[in-house]
C-alpha cells in the first residue's frame, strides 16, 4: 500500500514532469496535457505546490495561444487564483522574473 506522502510525492512529480511537457507542445496536444495538470490539481486542491505547477502548466499553454483560446486559458488561471491566491504572488514573480 502507497503511503499518503509517497502519493502526493509522485503527484508532485508527475505534475512537474506534464508541466516540462507542456513547454514542449503546441496546441491541441499542449491542451490536453494541461487538462491532465488540473486532473492531478483536482485529487489534491488544497496542496500549493500541485496547484503551482498546475499555474505553469496554464502559462505554458496560454503563452502559445491567441484570441478566444487565450482568454479561455486565462480565465482557467483566474479560477485557479481564487481558488489558491498564494498561486497570484508567484505567479506575478515567475512572469517578471528576468530570462
Amino acid at each position: 500500500m502507497v503511503s499518503g506522502i509517497k502519493k502526493y510525492n509522485i503527484a508532485l512529480l508527475h505534475a512537474a514532469s506534464l508541466v516540462n511537457l507542456s513547454a514542449k507542445q503546441e496546441g491541441a496536444i499542449a491542451h490536453q496535457t494541461v487538462d491532465e495538470l488540473k486532473a492531478i490539481y483536482n485529487q489534491h486542491p488544497k496542496n500549493l505546490k500541485i496547484a503551482f505547477e498546475y499555474a505553469k502548466g496554464l502559462f505554458n499553454l496560454l503563452v502559445k495561444q491567441e484570441g478566444v483560446a487565450a482568454r479561455q486559458t486565462v480565465d482557467e488561471l483566474l479560477e485557479l487564483c481564487s481558488q489558491q491566491p498564494q498561486i497570484l504572488r508567484i505567479m506575478l514573480q515567475f512572469v517578471k522574473k528576468p530570462r
